[in-house]
């Protein structure tokens, strides 16, 4: 690693070790060439006694490179001298994580977004206090919000064919005129005429004899272009979510969802069974438990099924936070995670309400609320790690896309020093769940799960779009692109949202983009943990 100072700043480069002679295998992709310390986020260091050390390098770009080997030592060398020159401050709750030049909270672009947008320190580390500013109250209209969060941007097949494709591919013909630049449905035209939900004898038919989906594909597809029935979706989504392998009987899927029911009995039973003196010895978990506790009741608290103080519902809330928390300890509780939850319980444990008096069919519907979150997360737990990583590589996409899809706005965008688009940090990290009333909410996340991976990053080009004229002509700067986001909740068509993310989609424009779209988090499955 080589620190050198150029025009007055220090810069960061790596030269790779010279490969053996007859080796010409890839050193080149480890090099980094000279990098302006002022444009990295931070240093991820690995100092262990045995082994070797390393450095991975985030920039504020979003642009992560692969760890950097110290194979004799000099980690700790190459963070004193780079503290000569700028400010490195351990991350709370994680001193292997180094902010580079972090910004007074009033200075920073993203803490101003969080703040004005009602998410604050959504991606501190976890041990800050969740409770030191409070949700805004939406107005009446629009769905009610909790205390904040991600980008379901899981490893879903592309959406091809169907009534869909046919009507986007009309909808790009007759637009093309009115954008030459990229054929979208303008602001003006009239929302597409939607498919009717996916009804109960269409999903009987998607099943054989012996309970097995026969095509997991047409049921992405139906869902993305119609919905899915209200009464059908605490059987749709855990196949959307892919808790329910396609090919399972319906025996083998009670045989499995015993299973995981007896797996949630254990996890839940860690967390229940560390008393007073332990948790008084367990500063990690007593933090993230004290988050849990100030956020659940400020979730959703406008919901029939959250509104009493002592909900049934909540409680069931809290419980899988808590047994979640325990699950995936490296990532916990993190503020927001509790408005992800809360749909998945209103679809799994709402419809029919929790079953009264029966402990084991109880524990079932608690079990399934706690898998399906497992599964969510482990599309969009990224969004939530302490380097903001994951939400700096969508933000970068959604720019990357507002350039090649809507360049008037991006480079407005730019003049005003917004770029970075961290106005839309909302919309990514809470699924719009926020901007959306709540049965919106729902018909929006079947098709979120149905379609490609960044089809949220779209969605989110398509709304800034309808708006262009409004930003343009009054030449908005980044303050008032945060109140313009904020005035949107409850005010946004659902269904025109998604046809014009659609054709955006499949405009030529955007096939031509490599979007730096984060994976899915690699965890073993349940049952090899």
């Amino acid at each position: 690693m080589q620190l050198s100072l150029w025009a007055g700043e220090a810069h960061l480069a790596w030269k790779p070790a010279p490969a053996p002679a007859g080796d010409s295998g890839g050193a080149a992709l480890y090099e980094m060439r000279p990098v302006r310390a002022g444009d990295i986020h931070s240093l991820r260091r690995h100092t262990p006694r045995l082994g070797w050390h390393y450095v991975m390098v985030l920039l504020k770009s979003g642009v992560a490179y692969p760890p950097f080997y110290f194979g004799e030592g000099g980690v700790r060398a190459l963070c004193a001298a780079l503290s000569e020159h700028v400010r490195l401050q351990p991350a709370r709750g994680n001193p292997g994580l180094l902010l580079v030049d972090p910004p007074a909270a009033g200075d920073d672009p993203l803490q101003r977004s969080l703040s004005t947008l009602g998410i604050p320190d959504a991606l501190a580390s976890d041990t800050a206090n969740a409770a030191d500013a409070a949700a805004p109250t939406p107005p009446d209209e629009a769905q009610p919000r909790g205390e904040l969060e991600a980008s379901a941007v899981g490893a879903f097949e592309l959406l091809q064919g169907g009534d869909g494709a046919a009507l986007a591919s009309a909808s790009l013909a007759a637009s093309a005129q009115a954008d030459p630049q990229v054929a979208a449905t303008s602001a003006t035209s009239p929302p597409p005429s939607p498919q009717p939900p996916l009804t109960p004898s269409e999903w009987e038919s998607m099943l054989d004899s012996s309970g097995r989906l026969t095509d997991l594909h047409a049921l992405r597809t139906r869902a993305f272009g119609g919905g899915v029935a209200p009464e059908l979706r605490q059987f749709v989504w855990p196949f959307l979510l892919g808790l329910h392998p396609a090919g399972e009987t319906a025996r083998e899927r009670a045989a499995a969802r015993r299973e995981r029911l007896r797996e949630y009995r254990a996890l839940r039973a860690q967390w229940q069974s560390i008393g007073p003196a332990q948790e008084a010895r367990f500063a990690a978990f007593r933090e993230r438990k004290t988050r849990i506790q100030k956020d659940v009741p400020r979730t959703d608290r406008r919901h029939p099924l959250f509104r009493a103080p002592d909900s049934e519902h909540s409680a069931l809330m809290y419980r899988v936070l808590m047994s979640y928390m325990m699950w995936n300890f490296d990532l916990g509780y993190c503020q927001g995670m509790s408005d992800l939850l809360s749909p998945l319980i209103v679809v799994l444990a709402g419809a029919e309400g929790l079953p009264g008096g029966d402990s084991d069919a109880c524990d079932a519907v608690e079990a399934d609320c706690f898998w399906c979150f497992d599964r969510l997360m482990g599309m969009v737990g990224a969004n939530f790690d302490q380097d903001q990583s994951g939400m700096h590589a969508q933000l970068l996409a959604l720019a990357r896309l507002l350039e090649a899809l809507a360049p008037p706005l991006f480079q407005h965008l730019q003049r005003v020093s917004a770029d970075n688009v961290f106005f839309a940090f909302r919309w990514v990290l809470c699924l719009f769940k926020r901007e959306l009333r709540y049965e919106d909410v729902l018909r929006y996340w079947d098709a979120l799960w149905s379609g490609r991976p960044d089809f949220l990053l779209f969605c989110c080009v398509a709304v800034l779009r309808w708006h262009k004229s409004t930003i343009l002509d009054e030449a908005l700067d980044f303050e008032e692109m945060l109140r313009l986001v904020q005035d949107l909740a409850g005010k946004i068509d659902v269904e025109r949202m998604l046809q014009d993310a659609r054709v955006l989609a499949d405009s030529e424009q955007a096939a031509a983009i490599a979007l730096p779209v984060m994976p899915p988090r690699a965890l073993p499955p349940a049952g090899e943990a």
